[in-house]
């Protein structure tokens, strides 16, 4: 689910999306929507449950921040950074919503420490399994350890705040990437089959077209400044067996065809040298959501 350097960055706008086989570490399952399914996420908390009732009362896009990039990147450092500088800015401060992850469901038992509800959803595995096999739930799942991990859709929405002030930061693979794709590209589908197209001024539209939450996420991949260079960081890690390594690095080399294919993801930073690779991430962030 959550899986040191940058002079180059590249922007591209979201064009296109590219569909490839999937290259994982393990076992991991992901939604597809069909239209059945994408209405019962969008109007009703009928296949959800009742804590989902309120997704409806969202008026304006959730616009969450999606990160992506292959192991040993340093991905996890710059979005470290990133949020506690976020953090720790006022509130009072406009030009950048805040920031917070989201809280993800597991069937492991919760650790000293641990919050149901802050750090995970504790919940048990006939529940958890129920609701992957009903799909539409979780956006992504995966066992690890005898133990299921998922992210929610709804875990997106309670994330982020009706007035555009909070959103969601993810840090998945590109295979949940790929999936937050095929939930936006039905729900566009969706809008257009119920004639809610973006033109249709609010006033004309009923209450239930109102609050339609509508997902419009935007994509950052931190790519290595080469495969070589990458190669060599997973190398120094010195806790991959021969084997693991091997999956890892083809792993990474997938995710970064990927993840540099222009169309796939709004922008594209280099990570060559860590200060410059933070600084450049702060800077896009702040262009996208400030355009």
């Amino acid at each position: 689910m959550r899986i040191n350097r940058c002079n180059k960055t590249m922007f591209f706008a979201v064009a296109s999306i590219r569909t490839c086989g999937a290259f994982v570490l393990q076992k991991r399952s992901y939604y597809h929507p069909n239209t059945s399914s994408l209405r019962a996420l969008s109007f009703s908390s009928s296949s959800l449950g009742a804590s989902n009732q309120h997704l409806g009362t969202k008026t304006i896009p959730m616009q969450p921040l999606v990160i992506c990039g292959p192991s040993g990147v340093g991905k996890g450092t710059i979005i470290s950074r990133f949020m506690e500088e976020n953090n720790s800015t006022p509130s009072s401060d406009a030009s950048l919503p805040k920031f917070v992850f989201s809280v993800s469901h597991t069937t492991r038992q919760p650790r000293a420490g641990e919050v149901d509800g802050v750090h995970y959803h504790f919940c048990n595995k006939e529940f958890m399994q129920d609701k992957i096999d009903e799909g539409g739930f979780f956006i992504e799942h995966a066992q690890v350890h005898g133990n299921l991990y998922g992210t929610s859709f709804q875990s997106i929405f309670d994330a982020s705040s009706s007035d555009g002030n909070k959103q969601c930061l993810l840090d998945i693979d590109v295979e949940g990437v790929r999936s937050i794709k095929n939930f936006q590209d039905a729900q566009q589908q969706q809008l257009k089959n119920s004639d809610l197209q973006l033109h249709v001024p609010s006033s004309q539209r009923t209450t239930q077209q109102q609050s339609l939450p509508e997902l419009q996420a935007k994509f950052i991949f931190i790519a290595p400044p080469s495969i070589d260079v990458l190669h060599e960081r997973l190398m120094g890690r010195g806790s991959e067996t021969a084997e693991s390594l091997q999956r890892r690095f083809q792993n990474a080399k997938a995710e970064i065809v990927y993840g540099t294919t222009p169309g796939n993801f709004d922008a594209i930073i280099v990570n060559d040298d860590l200060e410059r690779a933070c600084q450049k991430f702060d800077e896009t962030v702040r262009n996208m959501y400030n355009s």
